[in-house]
């Protein structure tokens, strides 16, 4: 028998005798086994009919019920349509593509359900849109498909690392020699492009800076437009460098200066600052660190001598107040 499009049917059982006889006539029939049948009955099915007479004689016969299935309806899914992933940190992505799933049915029931298509995905698939095909059998073999749309961006803008906040001590304008200055940048997929905007490259090198503070602006972009920005801020100092004092040279920056001085490399020298009349303005018995930074802000604008003993002899530098 077949089922019906709603994969239902039952029988009468009183169907499955095709012949009874008895010599003083049958008094009961009764029958053990299932009479209405669904999806999950498909194929043979056992009904035990029973038959007694009058005299409690009884007879048992086995009926076997073959439940076939004409279903020709297809299942029912629906799936997301559109969906949007963004790639992580390492320029990967995922998907559940069951999670996609809405709804699906069958009359009979699903059996298989097959996913078509790449559920992970990288850099090279930023921009574009990947197709998920869902193909859902049931168990008569019928075919549903089912499509969904994934589109896979990159949101995460580069690491950009700037020399934030340097000094170069320099004769004059600094003309820059390599790239320790330039600016480094990474990113998740790849760094399209790394410019700055004192000459449109991605290096100072070959550039002369001016002395005093230098702000350069950097900017990163990637492969999606993603940007980053950060500053680099370097200062060029003019220095005097000194004749040396025990294998040491002292430097002096910036000099002539118009209030802060620093002395680098005089670590374990005594200084004395004197004006022109001899006067000592400052005095340090022994220098205890290899830079440092004297206010001299205070002092009236002119000429100034800076002694350094080393315990057997005196270097002399001179020093503009301006």
């Amino acid at each position: 028998m077949s089922l019906d499009v709603n994969g239902n049917a039952s029988i009468d059982p009183s169907e499955l005798i095709a012949y009874v006889s008895d010599n003083c006539g049958v008094v009961d029939t009764s029958y053990t086994g299932k009479t209405s049948f669904t999806c999950s009955d498909i194929g043979l099915n056992q009904v035990i009919v029973r038959v007694s007479d009058a005299s409690g004689n009884s007879t048992v016969e086995t009926a076997w019920v073959n439940v076939i299935s004409q279903d020709t309806v297809r299942p029912e899914v629906v799936v997301v349509r559109d969906t949007t992933v963004y790639l992580d940190q390492n320029g990967q992505a995922g998907i559940e593509p069951y999670g996609l799933i809405t709804s699906v049915s069958d009359n009979c029931g699903v059996v298989d359900t097959v996913v078509n298509g790449r559920t992970h995905y990288d850099c090279s698939d930023v921009g574009k849109t990947l197709q998920i095909v869902f193909d859902v059998r049931d168990k008569s073999g019928n075919l549903a498909e089912d499509t969904a749309f994934v589109m896979v961006k990159d949101t995460i803008s580069p690491v950009l690392y700037c020399v934030v906040d340097t000094t170069i001590i320099s004769k004059g304008p600094y003309n820059v020699q390599d790239s320790s200055l330039d600016a480094r940048s990474t990113d998740n997929c790849s760094v399209a492009s790394l410019i700055n905007d004192l000459n449109s490259t991605g290096t100072l090198y070959g550039e002369t800076l001016a002395q005093g503070e230098n702000l350069i602006v950097w900017t990163a972009t990637d492969q999606s437009g993603n940007l980053s920005q950060c500053t680099s801020r370097i200062i060029v100092q003019f220095s005097t460098v000194i004749m040396p004092v025990n294998d040491m040279k002292v430097l002096i920056y910036p000099n002539p200066t118009h209030g802060i001085v620093n002395i680098v490399n005089a670590q374990g020298l005594r200084l004395e600052i004197v004006d022109v009349n001899g006067h000592v303005i400052k005095l340090i018995k022994n220098v205890n660190t290899d830079r440092l930074e004297l206010d001299m802000s205070h002092l009236p604008v002119g000429l100034y001598i800076m002694k350094f003993y080393d315990g057997r002899s005196v270097t002399i530098a001179k020093l503009i107040v301006e």
